[in-house]
């Protein structure tokens, strides 16, 4: 499924994203967007990746548990 992409993915400096890292990196995505609440949504919905999405959140919560 993945070598069917046409799409190339590339990274802000314009880099090629490998298309495994890319869909792998979508569906990690997928999967937390789909356990946020419309406010954690709001927060994180234009980021790109993953990472930027759980340091945000780990910012937002950091110390709460």
């Amino acid at each position: 499924m993945v070598e069917n992409i046409d799409y190339i993915p590339y990274s802000d400096q314009l880099n090629e994203i490998p298309k495994l890292r890319f869909f792998l990196n979508t569906k990690a995505m997928n999967v937390m967007v789909c356990a946020f609440s419309e406010e954690e949504y709001k927060k994180v919905h234009s980021f790109k990746n993953t990472k930027q999405m759980w340091n945000s959140l780990d910012v937002t919560y950091e110390g709460t548990s």
